[in-house]
């Protein structure tokens, strides 16, 4: 999970030059960004279909979707409208506490899993 979030930082942390971030307002889809983002989201996806049994990884369904739609509104596929930083920033400390959620599921399910190996 920490590689993910490292992964989903880098994918935060402003790599446009400042006219090209003004222009990220009027519609322009942030191509690095997005990919970063969806890349993300099919590795933690991939992740737990392999590491975990079934019955974890319906639990997390519920979370992954609601992942998927936050991401698809922070990132949207096609060209968007304006969003304000404010309603950029809601979203994004949104996924950031879905993805604690994940994480600490995730270990929870990891501990319980150990505990019944021999």
């Amino acid at each position: 999970m920490e590689r993910l979030r490292r992964t989903w930082n880098a994918a935060e942390a402003p790599t446009q030059s400042p006219s090209s971030r003004e222009e990220e307002g009027t519609g322009v889809v942030p191509g690095p960004e997005a990919s970063a983002a969806e890349v993300s989201y099919k590795r933690l996806c991939a992740t737990i279909g392999r590491s975990f049994p079934p019955s974890c990884a319906a639990t997390l369904g519920p979370l992954l979707v609601e992942l998927e739609q936050l991401l698809l509104q922070r990132f949207p596929p096609g060209p968007q409208a304006a969003m304000s930083l404010d309603e950029r920033t809601k979203i994004t400390l949104a996924i950031d506490g879905l993805l604690n959620r994940i994480e600490d599921l995730l270990e929870a399910f990891e501990v319980g899993l150990n505990r019944g190996r021999p």
